[in-house]
């Protein structure tokens, strides 16, 4: 193959949002970022994707193998 013809690995967009800013009453998670992760500082770092495998493969790209597990952003609706 050659390079040209080789698929380029899209880079997967992350949001890092600070601890004392996702405490406010009025945050809102950031638009299309399905999954996200809590570090230990208690910071959220969400990532941008709709797969669950390619969000954890980035989470341990930034943090390492096997420290943070990815959880999904639960939306709520108010009526």
């Amino acid at each position: 193959m050659t390079e040209n013809n080789k698929k380029k690995k899209k880079e997967v967009e992350v949001v890092e949002v600070a601890y004392w800013e996702s405490m406010s009453l009025s945050f809102i998670p950031p638009m299309r970022c399905k999954f996200y992760v809590k570090n230990a500082l208690g910071d959220f770092t969400y990532v941008k994707t709709s797969k669950r495998a390619i969000a954890q493969e980035r989470i341990d790209e930034i943090y390492g193998e096997g420290k943070y597990k990815v959880r999904q952003v639960m939306k709520a609706e108010i009526r």
